[in-house]
Parts: structure tokens; C-alpha cells; sequence
């Protein structure tokens, strides 16, 4: 029998681990930004790695192997990986597992032909068949989305708005989505062909898990400001509680942004997504 491909970084624990959690969203790297402000694409390399290949295992025959096929230009990289896995019960080999991971960065200019838009995603799907009783479940199938908007200003670049969503369940398992959204106001120079000036102007966040055993548990924020930069704002809700003090809960907001917006790939040829900005208020200042 051949070496078998590991896939266990494909298995989802979707328990909410709050300080985990937030530290990995804390360590988590901002995308790489070229001179101008805009992201750079990711840095891949073109071309096939890897193959897929029969094998006979207990006279039944196998898929087993990982292929990784990556294209890149200037305004878009993709990269599908595809893992075959025989499995099974102690000695006796008689299930196959099948993961499939599509990336995608790609960079449009907006109808004002001056601003511009990425969107990155990964999807992430993992089955597992039975030979024996011919029943096929599914481990993940998983959906991730960054989407940012780019002001333009002569030759630079800002933040406009970002938008996280994601989506994730499992035959039997856990289910969840996840959504994020941040809008700024960039202030321009006096002629035009800069900005001084970044503040933020809403920031919405919405979160549903859904398990089997703890049931379901609901997140959501919203934080106004107004345009000078002065809160306006500022609830927490969790499980249809309103909180009494939603400053103290940045390390919840942390949490589900990291776990909302983390494919937990560990793919070598996947690149991560960009992190969606915290945009957390400061508690107003007593006078």
C-alpha cells in the first residue's frame, strides 16, 4: 500500500474557543499592499503539482494522491486542489475520501472605470463514500468570501468597504454562517489626488452556530459613527440579549471573526484570504 495523502486538516472543529480564537485572528496577516494602497495578488506559482493514481487495496481499487493546479496573472490567480484518500475501519480498507479546495483572487475595475474591487474566495467540500452500504456523507462544504472596495484618488489608493461572508455544515455536524461588514469615510487632500484621512462610518457584524449537542448560539454588533469621527452608536447582541456594556465585548467580536472568516485549509498551495478589519469603538470619554 502507497503512503496515504493526510487530510485531516480538513476535518472542521467548529467549537467556539474564544481565546484561541482571538489570538489566531490577531496573528493573522494583512494582505501585502503594493505602492499605491491596492493588494497585491498572491504570490503562487503557475502550473500542475502533484497527480492522481488508481491503487488496489484488499482487491478493490482506490483513488489516492493530491494535485494542485495554480493560474495567475495580474488581475486574477486561481488554484484547485484535489485529494483522493482510501479509508476505513481498523484492518479492512473499504471507504474513499474525496476533498475538493478552489481558491480564487480577482481584481475589476469599478463602473467609474477608476475604482476597484477583489473578491477572494475558498470553497472547501470533503465526502467520504462507502463501498460497502453505498452511502456517501459529507465532512465540510464550506464557502468563504472576502470582498473590498477601492477609492481612487490620482495615483493611491484607500479602503472604501469591506465585507466578510462565509458558510459552513456537515451531514450530522454543525452548521453556521457568518457575515461582516465595514464602510469608511477617506478624506481627500485639497486637490484631489489624495487622502489624509481614514474614519470609519458603520460596521455591522452577524453570526449563527448551529450544533447538534449545545444548539444554537447568535452574535451580532453594530457601531455607527458620524462623519467627524464621533460615535454614534454601539450594540451588542448575544443570543437576543442586548449587552449592557457591548465595549467589553471585543474579545467575542474577535473570536467570531476569526473562527467566521478561518477555512482551515492548511493547504501549501492555498493562500489565505485578508483579514477583515475590527473597527472596534473606543467607550466614550466621561468628562
Amino acid at each position: 500500500m502507497k503512503e496515504v495523502i493526510p487530510m485531516g486538516t480538513l476535518y472542521r472543529d467548529r467549537t467556539l474557543h474564544l481565546v484561541a480564537l482571538a489570538a489566531v485572528f490577531l496573528l493573522r496577516p494583512l494582505p501585502a499592499l503594493a505602492d499605491d494602497g491596492l493588494p497585491n495578488p498572491p504570490n503562487v506559482t503557475p502550473g500542475t503539482v502533484g497527480k492522481i493514481e488508481d491503487v488496489t487495496i484488499q482487491g478493490r481499487t482506490f483513488k489516492q494522491g493530491r494535485q494542485a493546479v495554480t493560474t495567475a496573472n495580474a488581475d486574477q490567480v486561481t488554484v484547485d486542489v484535489e485529494i483522493w484518500q482510501p479509508d476505513g475501519g481498523g484492518s479492512r480498507v473499504n471507504m474513499q475520501r474525496h476533498a475538493t479546495i478552489k481558491y480564487k483572487w480577482s481584481m475589476s475595475t469599478q463602473l467609474n472605470g477608476q475604482d476597484k474591487q477583489l473578491t477572494e474566495t475558498i470553497t472547501v467540500k470533503s465526502t467520504l463514500a462507502n463501498f460497502d452500504t453505498g452511502k456517501t456523507t459529507t465532512d465540510r462544504d464550506d464557502s468563504y468570501r472576502v470582498e473590498t472596495e477601492w477609492q481612487n484618488a490620482g495615483e493611491t489608493y484607500a479602503l472604501e468597504r469591506s465585507n466578510g461572508f462565509s458558510t459552513w455544515k456537515s451531514d450530522g455536524g454543525e452548521s453556521g454562517v457568518f457575515s461582516k461588514s465595514v464602510v469608511y469615510f477617506n478624506e481627500l487632500s485639497d486637490d484631489g489626488k489624495s487622502f489624509v484621512g481614514q474614519l470609519p462610518l458603520d460596521a455591522i457584524t452577524r453570526y449563527t452556530q448551529n450544533d447538534p449537542i449545545w444548539g444554537v448560539w447568535r452574535y451580532s454588533r453594530r457601531t455607527l459613527w458620524l462623519p467627524a469621527g464621533k460615535l454614534s452608536s454601539h450594540t451588542v447582541d448575544v443570543n437576543g440579549v442586548n449587552q449592557p456594556n457591548p465595549f467589553g465585548c471585543a474579545m467575542i467580536e474577535r473570536a467570531v471573526c476569526g473562527k467566521g472568516m478561518d477555512a482551515e485549509v492548511g493547504d501549501p498551495a492555498v493562500p489565505g484570504l485578508s483579514g477583515i478589519p475590527f473597527a472596534w469603538p473606543r467607550p466614550p470619554r466621561i468628562v
